[in-house]
């Protein structure tokens, strides 16, 4: 690698007490805590798993009085069943990226992982990016470790909160090199690193 490429980063004491008074958790050889994001409020992901679990009872009870009350010999109406036990599936698979969310609420961004405000660190070499939306509109990041997923972040901030999600991402930008995190799309995809090293000058 060019030799001239070195990247500053300013350690933030402040945030690197809050680690090593909350988790225990030391900062290591040349690594330097940079921001923290909190990527949901825990409010929310209790409304949403409410409403979810609200969802999968009522596609439940639907499923349910569908089977006394109809003939399964017919074609349509077996068809009919299979997508609403399909659907069913849906609020459940929401259901378990908003208990992560709820698990991990946001991140300690360093130099060389990712932190979860549960005190759960992440390599940054071992996460990946998956985004979801409509069309070619990426309405959330999610972040995996490897294929396990960890959280997502919503995209469609505004005020502060946007602000505050545009520096999140600039800083991962800068760390990993992924152009990616300039302009997410829902082709978004893969490892989150770009840059397998670079010089870092930590002050």
């Amino acid at each position: 690698m060019d030799e001239s490429v070195i990247r500053d980063f300013v350690n933030d004491k402040l945030l690197e007490q809050e680690l090593l008074e909350k988790f225990n958790i030391k900062l290591t050889h040349n690594e330097a805590v940079l921001f923290k994001y909190r990527c949901c409020l825990k409010q929310d992901c209790y409304l949403e798993i409410f409403l979810n679990v609200c969802i999968f009872l009522a596609i439940l009870i639907m499923i349910v009085t569908f089977l006394r009350d109809v003939n399964l010999n017919s074609t349509r109406n077996a068809i009919a069943l299979i997508l609403g036990i399909a659907g069913a599936f849906f609020p459940i698979y929401l259901i378990s990226l908003f208990l992560d969310n709820l698990k991990h609420q946001g991140f300690y961004v360093t130099t060389k992982r990712l932190i979860a405000f549960n005190g759960v660190s992440f390599s940054l070499h071992n996460i990946h990016l998956r985004t979801s939306g409509r069309k070619l509109r990426a309405d959330d990041l999610h972040f995996c470790n490897y294929k396990k997923h960890i959280l997502f972040v919503n995209l469609r901030e505004s005020g502060e909160k946007e602000k505050e999600l545009n520096r999140f991402l600039s800083i991962l930008h800068e760390i990993s090199g992924n152009d990616e995190l300039l302009n997410i799309t829902y082709r978004t995809y893969g490892k989150l690193m770009k840059k397998s090293e670079f010089k870092k000058k930590i002050k």
